[in-house]
Protein backbone atom coordinates (compact mmCIF):
# COMPACT_ATOMS: atom_id res chain seq x y z
CA UNK A 1 0.00 0.00 0.00
CA UNK A 2 2.97 2.49 0.80
CA UNK A 3 4.79 1.41 -2.42
CA UNK A 4 1.26 2.50 -4.32
CA UNK A 5 1.00 5.65 -2.47
CA UNK A 6 4.31 7.10 -3.39
CA UNK A 7 3.94 5.71 -6.78
CA UNK A 8 0.75 7.99 -7.02
CA UNK A 9 2.75 10.84 -5.57
CA UNK A 10 5.78 10.64 -7.77
CA UNK A 11 3.22 10.50 -10.76
CA UNK A 12 1.72 13.76 -9.36
CA UNK A 13 5.00 15.16 -9.44
CA UNK A 14 6.14 14.10 -13.00
CA UNK A 15 2.52 15.43 -14.00
CA UNK A 16 3.86 19.25 -12.56
CA UNK A 17 6.87 19.48 -13.65
CA UNK A 18 8.06 22.08 -15.56
CA UNK A 19 9.71 19.77 -17.77
CA UNK A 20 6.84 16.74 -18.92
CA UNK A 21 9.17 13.40 -19.39
CA UNK A 22 6.14 11.87 -21.19
CA UNK A 23 7.73 8.59 -21.08
CA UNK A 24 8.77 8.77 -17.21
CA UNK A 25 4.87 9.40 -16.73
CA UNK A 26 3.62 7.09 -19.15
CA UNK A 27 5.36 4.09 -17.13
CA UNK A 28 4.48 5.96 -13.70
CA UNK A 29 1.14 5.35 -14.53
CA UNK A 30 1.09 1.72 -15.42
CA UNK A 31 3.11 0.56 -12.64
CA UNK A 32 0.62 2.64 -10.41
CA UNK A 33 -1.96 1.04 -12.43
CA UNK A 34 -0.46 -2.41 -12.46
CA UNK A 35 -0.07 -2.05 -8.38
CA UNK A 36 -4.04 -0.74 -7.79
CA UNK A 37 -4.69 -3.97 -9.56
CA UNK A 38 -2.62 -5.73 -7.64
CA UNK A 39 -4.07 -4.50 -4.40
CA UNK A 40 -7.93 -4.28 -5.20
CA UNK A 41 -7.36 -8.04 -6.89
CA UNK A 42 -6.13 -9.11 -3.25
CA UNK A 43 -8.64 -7.62 -1.70
CA UNK A 44 -11.28 -9.03 -3.95
CA UNK A 45 -9.54 -12.77 -3.64
CA UNK A 46 -9.75 -12.26 0.12
CA UNK A 47 -13.36 -11.42 0.17
CA UNK A 48 -16.39 -13.39 1.68
CA UNK A 49 -17.85 -13.55 -1.58
CA UNK A 50 -15.05 -15.29 -2.86
CA UNK A 51 -14.27 -17.76 -0.06
CA UNK A 52 -18.35 -18.60 -0.82
CA UNK A 53 -17.83 -19.47 -4.19
CA UNK A 54 -14.77 -21.31 -3.22
CA UNK A 55 -16.51 -23.21 -0.62
CA UNK A 56 -19.29 -24.04 -3.04
CA UNK A 57 -16.75 -25.00 -6.20
CA UNK A 58 -15.70 -28.24 -2.85
CA UNK A 59 -19.50 -29.08 -2.19
CA UNK A 60 -19.96 -29.83 -6.10
CA UNK A 61 -17.04 -31.51 -6.61
CA UNK A 62 -17.27 -33.64 -3.45
CA UNK A 63 -21.07 -34.27 -4.95
CA UNK A 64 -19.84 -34.80 -8.35
CA UNK A 65 -16.95 -37.37 -6.82
CA UNK A 66 -19.34 -39.21 -4.58
CA UNK A 67 -21.79 -39.99 -7.01
CA UNK A 68 -19.74 -42.87 -8.46
CA UNK A 69 -20.28 -41.80 -12.04
CA UNK A 70 -17.42 -42.71 -13.67
CA UNK A 71 -18.47 -40.77 -16.92
CA UNK A 72 -19.01 -37.62 -14.86
CA UNK A 73 -16.09 -37.82 -12.49
CA UNK A 74 -14.05 -38.20 -16.22
CA UNK A 75 -15.81 -35.01 -17.21
CA UNK A 76 -15.53 -32.93 -14.30
CA UNK A 77 -11.90 -34.07 -14.02
CA UNK A 78 -10.59 -34.21 -17.52
CA UNK A 79 -11.63 -30.21 -17.85
CA UNK A 80 -10.29 -29.20 -14.29
CA UNK A 81 -7.10 -30.50 -15.03
CA UNK A 82 -6.38 -29.52 -18.39
CA UNK A 83 -6.10 -26.13 -16.19
CA UNK A 84 -3.36 -25.86 -13.91
CA UNK A 85 -1.43 -23.29 -15.13
CA UNK A 86 -1.98 -19.79 -13.48
CA UNK A 87 -4.22 -17.59 -11.52
CA UNK A 88 -5.56 -20.57 -9.10
CA UNK A 89 -8.15 -19.50 -7.55
CA UNK A 90 -9.93 -17.83 -10.53
CA UNK A 91 -9.16 -20.82 -13.10
CA UNK A 92 -10.44 -23.04 -10.32
CA UNK A 93 -13.48 -20.81 -10.06
CA UNK A 94 -14.27 -21.01 -13.36
CA UNK A 95 -12.77 -24.34 -14.41
CA UNK A 96 -15.43 -25.43 -11.83
CA UNK A 97 -18.47 -23.97 -13.48
CA UNK A 98 -17.53 -24.87 -16.79
CA UNK A 99 -17.13 -28.40 -15.71
CA UNK A 100 -20.69 -28.54 -13.79
CA UNK A 101 -22.35 -26.79 -17.51
CA UNK A 102 -20.70 -29.93 -19.29
CA UNK A 103 -22.11 -32.40 -16.84
CA UNK A 104 -24.95 -30.97 -16.77
CA UNK A 105 -25.04 -31.09 -20.70
CA UNK A 106 -24.16 -34.57 -20.14
CA UNK A 107 -26.55 -35.78 -18.18
CA UNK A 108 -29.12 -33.91 -20.29
CA UNK A 109 -27.41 -35.76 -23.70
CA UNK A 110 -28.47 -38.95 -21.50
CA UNK A 111 -31.87 -38.04 -20.08
CA UNK A 112 -33.48 -41.55 -20.02
CA UNK A 113 -30.18 -43.33 -18.60
CA UNK A 114 -30.31 -40.71 -15.95
CA UNK A 115 -34.38 -41.09 -15.37
CA UNK A 116 -33.75 -45.08 -15.54
CA UNK A 117 -31.04 -44.88 -12.55
CA UNK A 118 -33.29 -42.27 -10.73
CA UNK A 119 -36.30 -44.68 -11.08
CA UNK A 120 -34.20 -47.67 -9.83
CA UNK A 121 -32.83 -45.67 -6.82
CA UNK A 122 -36.64 -44.48 -5.87
CA UNK A 123 -38.66 -47.17 -6.89
CA UNK A 124 -41.20 -44.92 -8.72
CA UNK A 125 -42.74 -44.75 -12.24
CA UNK A 126 -40.53 -43.69 -15.21
CA UNK A 127 -42.12 -40.94 -15.45
CA UNK A 128 -42.06 -39.65 -11.70
CA UNK A 129 -38.31 -40.47 -12.48
CA UNK A 130 -38.44 -38.51 -15.82
CA UNK A 131 -39.88 -35.45 -13.96
CA UNK A 132 -37.21 -35.72 -10.41
CA UNK A 133 -34.40 -36.03 -12.98
CA UNK A 134 -35.67 -32.85 -15.36
CA UNK A 135 -36.06 -31.04 -11.99
CA UNK A 136 -32.48 -31.25 -11.07
CA UNK A 137 -31.02 -30.65 -13.95
CA UNK A 138 -33.50 -27.28 -13.66
CA UNK A 139 -32.23 -26.59 -10.31
CA UNK A 140 -28.47 -27.65 -11.19
CA UNK A 141 -29.12 -24.84 -14.36
CA UNK A 142 -30.27 -22.27 -11.78
CA UNK A 143 -27.27 -22.80 -9.78
CA UNK A 144 -25.11 -22.60 -12.33
CA UNK A 145 -26.85 -19.07 -13.19
CA UNK A 146 -26.16 -17.96 -9.55
CA UNK A 147 -22.68 -18.85 -9.48
CA UNK A 148 -22.05 -16.84 -12.50
CA UNK A 149 -23.80 -14.11 -11.61
CA UNK A 150 -22.11 -14.51 -8.14
CA UNK A 151 -18.66 -14.79 -9.77
CA UNK A 152 -19.52 -11.67 -12.28
CA UNK A 153 -20.51 -9.25 -9.64
CA UNK A 154 -16.91 -10.25 -7.82
CA UNK A 155 -14.54 -10.46 -10.45
CA UNK A 156 -16.34 -7.34 -12.59
CA UNK A 157 -14.09 -4.00 -11.57
CA UNK A 158 -11.03 -6.82 -11.70
CA UNK A 159 -11.53 -7.43 -15.04
CA UNK A 160 -11.89 -4.18 -16.29
CA UNK A 161 -8.56 -3.03 -14.30
CA UNK A 162 -6.90 -5.82 -16.11
CA UNK A 163 -8.05 -5.16 -19.61
CA UNK A 164 -7.35 -1.08 -18.71
CA UNK A 165 -3.91 -1.93 -17.23
CA UNK A 166 -2.84 -4.07 -20.83
CA UNK A 167 -4.38 -1.45 -22.30
CA UNK A 168 -2.30 1.00 -20.75
CA UNK A 169 0.63 -1.45 -21.68
CA UNK A 170 0.17 -1.63 -25.09
CA UNK A 171 -0.20 2.00 -25.17
CA UNK A 172 3.16 2.97 -23.11
CA UNK A 173 4.63 0.94 -25.81
CA UNK A 174 3.24 2.65 -28.77
CA UNK A 175 4.28 5.94 -27.12
CA UNK A 176 7.41 4.91 -26.46
CA UNK A 177 8.49 3.76 -29.81
CA UNK A 178 6.93 6.29 -31.74
CA UNK A 179 8.22 9.15 -29.38
CA UNK A 180 11.45 7.46 -29.68
CA UNK A 181 11.23 7.50 -33.79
Amino acid sequence: MLFLMSAAVKLFLLACDEVIIVDEIVGNAAVTLIWSVTLIRSYVIASKRVQALVRNIFVLEERILKSGDERLIEIYNSHVNQNKITNIIILVVTSARVSQIRVLKYILNNFETYATKIRDQLSCSQEEASFITLRQCILKHKEIIWYINEYNAVFRYVTFLDFFTKFCSVDRYLLTTSYGE
